[in-house]
């Protein structure tokens, strides 16, 4: 990474979900809160040296996540997303099959929307935001 001057990311992961399995051995348990954690340390360990590598001198970009909240780029024109329709979208399922004509129209939107924050917050703050996202007629605030 340390070759290019701006670097922008997208992390469309949905958060590492944790299920219940009360009815296995003891094993199985610890086994189980050891790739939790791991899981969660990492992933919020990368982001950090990432974040903290675009905020030195020479450098610059934009990390945007499914999770992040829309208001945490503070601009004052941000596209309009509700914070409970963003953060139902966070949580959706990440598994191969397919998605509903309004999930992928959402999932777009919040993308873009998202994207569009963190590029004109970190990268190119005079570029105009638009309106609404590509799949118009599936707003998400």
């Amino acid at each position: 990474m340390s070759r290019y001057a701006t670097v922008l990311v997208s992390d469309a992961g949905a958060p590492f979900a944790v299920k219940d399995r009360s009815g296995e051995g003891w094993i199985d348990q610890a086994t189980r809160a050891m790739d939790i954690a791991t899981n969660q340390f990492a992933g919020a360990a990368q982001r950090r040296a990432l974040i903290w590598d675009l905020q030195q001198p020479g450098r610059g970009g934009a990390y945007w996540g499914v999770m992040t909240p829309i208001a945490r780029y503070q601009l004052p024109d941000a596209m309009p997303c509700a914070p409970e329709v963003t953060k139902e979208l966070a949580g959706m399922r990440t598994r191969l099959n397919s998605f509903s004509e309004s999930e992928q129209c959402r999932l777009i939107n919040w993308g873009y929307a998202v994207c569009d924050a963190a590029m004109r917050r970190h990268v190119a703050p005079s570029r105009r935001r638009r309106r609404v996202g590509p799949a118009r007629s599936t707003p998400l605030g």
